[in-house]
């Protein structure tokens, strides 16, 4: 009889998932990696919950912005109206300000983590990634060695997950500061990325919303979001997401500490 490739201390009774993400086929409850394409489901769990905190809001955000931009629409059409029977009043009336009766919008400006209040903040924490900043061999080390129970504070080798593959992507630098946590982390690929988050108290993991993150790649400038919890076998899971596509990146943060 052939050997099952899934050993029994991953059958042992877990929360997980029991559908996958990355395939989308069912496993059967208490699988701790996916059968089909080796996912961790257990991480997924996690990921899945933060990100269903993160975004318990979100359905009544969208009908306010949903409402407000066909009002606009009808008081854009109206004004065209105005305009036409009311020109000759247009220069006085142009000095008006207009009552703002509707909710308030929220204005995404990412390259403020580089230029705003805070740019100094973050530029010392940058300072402090490049002094420390993870070789390929630290990172493995630090991955087949992760630290148990890790401050999520410090140093940090970035992994991105893939089903069953790991793969070294850059390094991070997290500082905490009361219930919050300002980062800065560079990738491989020379992008930056800088922002703070909080804790939450109920859920236990951290969480940046759109307007806490920035990320500056190929000289441009775009938003972020995520959320890290700690993973039990070591290390922190993350999940993330970019304005300027679609995908949900997860992730593996390792401390650098257990290298000492």
């Amino acid at each position: 009889m052939a050997q099952d490739p899934f050993a029994q201390e991953y059958k042992e009774t877990i929360d997980a998932d029991a559908v996958c993400s990355q395939c989308g086929k069912e496993n059967p409850e208490g699988t701790l990696l996916c059968r089909y394409c080796g996912n961790n489901l257990r991480d997924q769990r996690l990921m899945r919950l933060a990100a269903d905190t993160m975004m318990a809001g979100e359905g009544k955000s969208k009908e306010r912005r949903t409402f407000l931009v066909g009002a606009v629409t009808v008081l854009g059409l109206l004004f065209v109206l105005w305009l036409g029977i009311n020109i000759s009043g247009f220069s006085a009336r142009l000095t008006s300000v207009p009552e703002n009766g509707g909710a308030p919008t929220v204005t995404l400006r990412p390259f403020v983590f580089w230029d705003g209040a805070d740019a100094a903040v973050y530029a010392a924490l940058e300072r402090s990634l490049n002094d420390s900043f993870p070789t390929a061999s630290q990172a493995e080390t630090v991955r087949l060695n992760p630290a148990a129970n890790p401050a999520p504070e410090g140093t940090f080798a970035l992994y991105e997950r893939l089903g069953t593959s790991m793969t070294f992507i850059g390094g991070a630098v997290v500082k905490m500061e009361g219930d919050k946590y300002f980062f800065a982390a560079r990738l491989l690929d020379g992008s930056e990325v800088r922002g703070m988050g909080r804790k939450d108290a109920q859920a236990g993991h951290f969480r940046a919303e759109w307007t806490d993150v920035g990320i500056r790649r190929n000289d441009s400038y775009y938003a972020g979001f995520g959320a890290l919890a700690a993973n039990p076998d070591g290390g922190f899971a993350i999940m993330a997401g970019v304005d300027f596509n679609e995908r949900t990146y997860q992730a593996v943060a390792y401390s650098l500490r257990a290298a000492y």
